[in-house]
């Protein structure tokens, strides 16, 4: 009897507990930025000072919501009871200026009055939607894509680190040695590598995939993977086709996904992040709710170097300004999917108005690591823009290998200039910029590198660094090492001829600056622009 008084009693205080003062629900908060000066010779890295300055504005908030967190509150009116906490969950998003709370209803009110808190909305169920073509018929077009020449040439990625968002990743072969490092956003409690779906494998093997059956799977396979697990599926009812199409994520945990790639080791004083995330998912809708906030952390993406890549969407067969968010926005790359040298049907196609896609690639029957019907994990085809999206991040991870120090501008720049025009002449909304030719890219990427280097100006210094920094000095690195010297002897010599001391004077001004990380170099560069000086007087009568 006590036994069913208990139990009643539960009932009744969890009853009480979800209605007093409503259902909690989550909601996306984001407060005003607060400027942080930087002060001379701060050493920060650029993340410690994101991090700081996103911490300073919350502060105010997150104080508010941790007093609100686990207090309890009497209820004055009539018998003594314990009514429901106010907060029941937070989760900073520093990188925006976002918290994510789980909080009551009716304590909307006071978290919007807050001074510094510009905009409250609900946290979005996000659905998304993958393509899934099983269309057996062969493809030929672009197989042959300079790729193998390139691999042949050692050009295969090395040292380049490439963000993965998606279902998740397998505990495969596959993949061993090339994940730096796997954390999971979903609602599961499993913590190991997994991917019920097999969406987030098939991508990841086009990005670093082996060899496999005499095809290359990856593009870039000596590339290092950092993986983020944030989409799942909703239910495992119905077909496998329509599972896949059926899955989501909150809008808060794709976006702290996003947060954790700019820091996935969790220490703001190291280099981790990765050059390129590839990011084979898309919104179901152009104007999602949240679209602010992806748009803050897409900015923030950009702010620190990062390329972001997006698959076009597979909703073509609806016409034009199919393309939604985010790959509809102008900050990010855009990749549409071939069919042999025509676009696949399902790939989604900007307007006019909307300049997009910015690319496309191969994405009918993409050869890779899948999970089959049967649930087997196996090699085989898939189709979508989720497949061509990949081809084109791995292709970015090639060219920092051969250039560590590109822009997003001059990466844009030399994938436009480097690709196949495969619709109307210049850019359409089909096709965008064409196909990137793969080895004409590389090509393209080199002579770049030459002419920013030849110039033997702190530029010049900042690669002179690399090359001899490199634990593995290759017959390419010690002529580019040698070459760099050149450029700089060259440098000094032609100011020195000119009699442009000042231009001398200003250049070991910016030398000093780069060189704090690279004493040795710097002594070694230093004694030899002091020769170069000492002989130089001789003839301009300079001491």
């Amino acid at each position: 009897m006590r036994y069913l008084l208990n139990l009643m009693l539960l009932f009744l205080c969890t009853y009480h507990l979800s209605f007093s003062g409503g259902m909690y629900k989550s909601y996306l908060v984001k407060v005003k930025s607060k400027s942080r000066p930087f002060s001379p010779g701060d050493q920060r890295s650029n993340i410690a000072r994101i991090k700081d300055q996103g911490n300073d504005s919350l502060s105010s908030l997150e104080a508010l919501l941790l007093k609100e967190l686990s207090q309890v509150n009497l209820n004055l009116n009539g018998p003594r009871r314990a009514s429901s906490p106010k907060v029941k969950k937070i989760q900073k998003l520093w990188f925006i200026n976002t918290i994510r709370v789980i909080c009551r209803f009716d304590f909307l009110d006071k978290i919007k009055s807050q001074k510094d808190v510009i905009e409250v909305i609900p946290d979005e169920l996000v659905y998304l939607s993958f393509e899934n073509n099983d269309d057996e018929s062969e493809i030929s077009f672009l197989q042959n894509s300079g790729l193998s020449d390139l691999h042949d040439q050692k050009i295969t990625g090395k040292g380049v680190r490439i963000g993965v968002i998606d279902t998740g990743i397998l505990n495969h072969e596959a993949f061993k040695n090339k994940i730096l490092i796997y954390k999971n956003f979903t609602k599961s409690k499993i913590e190991g590598q997994v991917d019920p779906i097999g969406h987030g494998s098939h991508v990841s093997a086009i990005l670093v995939g082996e060899k496999m059956n005499d095809r290359q799977i990856g593009v870039a396979p000596d590339s290092k993977l950092i993986v983020a697990r944030a989409i799942e599926r909703v239910s495992n009812l119905g077909s496998q086709a329509l599972v896949k199409k059926r899955v989501q994520a909150f809008a808060s945990k794709i976006l702290e996904a996003m947060q954790w790639m700019l820091d996935p080791d969790q220490n703001p004083d190291t280099d981790d992040f990765p050059k390129i995330i590839n990011n084979s998912w898309g919104f179901t809708e152009s104007m999602p709710l949240s679209k602010g906030f992806f748009d803050s952390a897409i900015a923030k993406w950009r702010e620190l170097g990062i390329i972001p890549v997006f698959a076009a969407g597979n909703m073509g067969r609806e016409g034009e300004n199919s393309i939604l968010f985010p790959s509809n926005s102008y900050e990010v790359i855009t990749v549409g999917a071939l069919k042999g040298a025509s676009l696949a049907k399902f790939s989604s196609i900007g307007s006019d108005a909307l300049k997009k896609p910015d690319f496309v690639m191969q994405g009918y029957r993409v050869y890779s690591l899948m999970r089959k019907r049967s649930g087997e994990v196996a090699y085989g085809y898939q189709s979508g823009t989720s497949m061509a999206s990949p081809k084109l991040s791995a292709l970015i991870a090639l060219m920092y290998q051969v250039d560590p120090f590109l822009n997003y501008d001059e990466v844009y720049s030399l994938l436009k200039e480097s690709s196949q025009d495969l619709g109307e002449d210049g850019f359409d909304k089909k096709y965008g910029w064409g196909y990137p030719d793969m080895k004409l890219v590389i090509e393209n990427v080199k002579i770049n590198l030459i002419e920013k280097t030849n110039s033997g100006t702190k530029s010049t210094f900042k690669y002179y660094s690399h090359y001899s920094s490199q634990e593995e000095k290759t017959k390419e690195i010690k002529e580019n090492i040698i070459n760099l010297e050149k450029s700089y002897e060259n440098f000094i010599k032609q100011i020195l001829a000119d009699h442009r001391m000042f231009l001398l004077n200003s250049w070991e001004v910016e030398l000093n600056k780069e060189a704090k990380k690279f004493p040795k170099l710097y002594q070694k560069l230093k004694a030899k622009v002091h020769r170069i000086k000492k002989f130089s007087s001789i003839f301009t009568g300079e001491n």
